[in-house]
């Protein structure tokens, strides 16, 4: 009884060490290998995730830059399709009426962009031409240039707020903006004489193009400085006026109006509040 007793006690370990066994040379491989390709499984679908994620977040990026553009992004299938080509200006041959800066006016023959389909925005480049430097040009045959010692306006297109049409398009009013006609005319820089010294200076606080002889007198040279810069606005407006009657032979009345408002510009010698009436 003994002797079975310790055969099957045997028998058992054996058992037992048979399965200890296999769990420290097969099972615990088994295992390791499990939570390796787990753990590859894993790192791959982490990876297929921020792949989907970065890509979702361009594309939405994408599209949302060209929804602010206001831009169709299928364009990008068609070459060249995104960048519009800006057409070609036609221009024709006008009269623009330029000045010496002295209250005198003359005649220019001058290629412009006047085939516009708004009246406004002719009248603004009409505006923009008499402020454009008085150029010469050989097939138009502006030979005033060369007797005329003509000055570069100031260019009063940016101070236009409207323009509109009244009496059967027979009168044509222009309001223009004042703080705008100011900023322009105090940007003109002069170049002053010192009649003591016989030498020209220029003056850092003022304009550009004009030279006039000053009195040295501080006062007086700002008097002197004012009174040029508002005979070259009085030149500009009366530049303006005829050109404005030139390249719209169907007006017969031109009204001009300071910040909507019937006025004159201060210390102008050149009315606003008076209509003008085209020379016959």
């Amino acid at each position: 009884m003994t002797m079975r007793m310790q055969k099957i006690k045997n028998f058992f370990i054996s058992i037992i060490n048979f399965f200890r066994s296999l769990s420290e040379s097969k099972i615990v491989p088994v295992k390791d290998k499990i939570l390796q390709e787990s753990e590859k499984e894993l790192e791959k679908s982490d990876k297929k995730f921020l792949l989907l994620f970065f890509s979702w977040a361009v594309f939405i990026l994408f599209v949302f830059v060209f929804f602010l553009a206001s831009k169709n992004p299928l364009k990008l299938l068609v070459p060249f399709a995104l960048y519009e080509i800006p057409p070609k200006e036609k221009l024709v041959l006008g009269k623009v009426y330029v000045s010496d800066g002295l209250g005198n006016v003359f005649e220019l023959n001058r290629k412009m962009n006047l085939l516009l389909d708004d009246p406004a925005k002719k009248i603004v480049t009409l505006i923009g031409e008499v402020g454009g430097p008085p150029f010469y040009e050989e097939s138009l045959g502006n030979e005033i240039v060369f007797s005329v010692n003509l000055k570069k306006l100031p260019d009063l297109q940016t101070s236009v707020i409207s323009s509109w049409f009244r009496e059967n398009e027979k009168k044509l009013i222009i309001d223009f903006r004042e703080s705008t006609i100011s900023d322009e005319i105090e940007a003109l820089k002069f170049r002053v004489e010192n009649p003591n010294l016989g030498e020209e200076s220029e003056d850092s606080d003022e304009g550009h193009f004009f030279s006039k002889k000053v009195n040295i007198d501080p006062e007086e040279r700002k008097r002197e400085i004012k009174k040029t810069r508002l005979l070259i606005l009085k030149s500009t407006f009366m530049a303006i006026e005829k050109t404005i009657f030139s390249n719209f032979p169907e007006i017969d009345t031109l009204e001009f109006r300071l910040d909507g408002q019937r006025k004159d510009f201060p210390g102008l010698e050149y009315s606003f509040v008076q209509k003008k009436i085209r020379a016959k």
